[in-house]
């Protein structure tokens, strides 16, 4: 389950705390982004949803962005989020997530015992939803 934190008008702020509204992100960017997660969920329901998250792969080569924040500091934030979780039966399986409009190129440290597995930007149902979450 994904968390937005909202100002008072039903708005995503950046965190909480922020009261300088005139930065805010992207609305249906935003919005798009999360509901594209959320349907992942499903797809990998035995690692999101049945599962537990456990220490990454190391991922290299992704970049950041900065966030000027109110208060004057910069927080820096990689172009690629990621996150491994292990299944009930113990298999694992690393998620990148690239949040910016742009492609990002990176590099994950895969053990002896990883397979890569194409993503699933690939399959028709990850495709209809992308779409459809565009077109809304």
């Amino acid at each position: 389950m994904l968390t937005l934190v909202l100002d008072e008008n039903g708005s995503v702020v950046w965190g909480w705390g922020e009261k300088d509204f005139r930065n805010s992100p992207d609305q249906k960017s935003v919005l798009q982004m999360v509901r594209v997660l959320n349907h992942c969920r499903k797809w990998w329901k035995e690692f999101l949803h049945y599962g537990k998250m456990v220490h990454p792969m190391e991922v290299t080569g992704v970049g950041f962005t900065e966030l000027p924040m109110q208060c004057g500091y910069i927080h820096k934030v990689d172009n690629v989020l990621t996150s491994c979780w292990e299944s009930r039966d113990g298999r694992h399986a690393q998620f990148l997530v690239n949040y910016s409009r742009q492609p990002v190129t990176c590099e994950v440290a895969l053990t002896k015992e990883a397979k890569y597995i194409p993503n699933s930007e690939n399959s028709e149902e990850f495709q209809r939803v992308s779409k459809k979450q565009t077109d809304s």
